[in-house]
């Protein structure tokens, strides 16, 4: 991929930012490597170099790949887009990568994709199920614990938009970005999940949502 190697070369001499989509296992090989190689030249370690979309089962990203985006400073974030269970093979290794150490997020793609809730989502990763009863989704020793899937898809994220020291926890200093919940995540069954909505919404401090016993706190139209 010479072309890809000069982009990729310039952009980090000039200190750019990159997200790349690698949805094949050889993709994922390839870019790692033409990453390695444009570091040797200028550093990425603090650039927050991203891949995206990397399919191809449980089996990947490979470890080596893992390893690999680990030691540039880099990250992966993972999707659901077979939540819907057409790929029986296709979803993704989420607790090996969450063990790697590589930073991770939990994505669900853009919405003209994927229009999934974000509890449609933490409720895959976690119960492994799919949207078809009849289809296994994500593999036993691959699901996450609802305190990991929480991490990956709040705190864990803000990195990947460059906002780790405003969003994704409650701190002084930080935004004030938080929901009230319709149930209680952390004890409710794991198939109701997905059926959790948000209350009340608050977001930079102010109120964008608001409904039953908050009611009286939506904006005004």
């Amino acid at each position: 991929m010479p072309d890809y190697q000069l982009a990729v070369d310039y952009l980090a001499q000039n200190r750019w930012n990159l997200e790349h989509h690698a949805p094949s296992p050889a993709q994922q090989a390839e870019v790692v490597e033409a990453w390695e190689r444009a570091n040797a030249k200028a550093s990425i370690k603090d650039l927050g170099w991203r891949m995206l979309h990397p399919f191809g089962g449980a089996a990947y990203p490979t470890n080596d790949v893992l390893g690999k985006l680990k030691a540039l400073g880099a990250g992966v974030v993972l999707t659901n887009s077979n939540m819907q269970g057409q790929l029986t093979q296709e979803h993704p290794p989420y607790k090996r990568v969450y063990d790697s150490g590589t930073r991770m997020c939990l994505g669900t793609d853009a919405l003209n994709v994927s229009t999934y809730a974000p509890f449609n989502n933490l409720w895959y990763t976690i119960s492994g199920k799919t949207l078809d009863p009849a289809v296994v989704g994500v593999q036993p020793d691959q699901r996450l614990t609802r305190d990991q899937a929480l991490r990956s898809a709040t705190v864990n994220c803000a990195w990947f938009v460059h906002m780790e020291n405003k969003v994704g926890t409650l701190e002084p200093g930080r935004y004030a970005d938080f929901v009230v919940l319709s149930k209680d995540y952390f004890t409710v069954p794991v198939d109701e999940i997905r059926t959790i909505t948000s209350v009340l919404t608050v977001a930079g401090g102010k109120v964008g949502w608001a409904s039953g016993d908050f009611a009286s706190l939506a904006p005004k139209q």
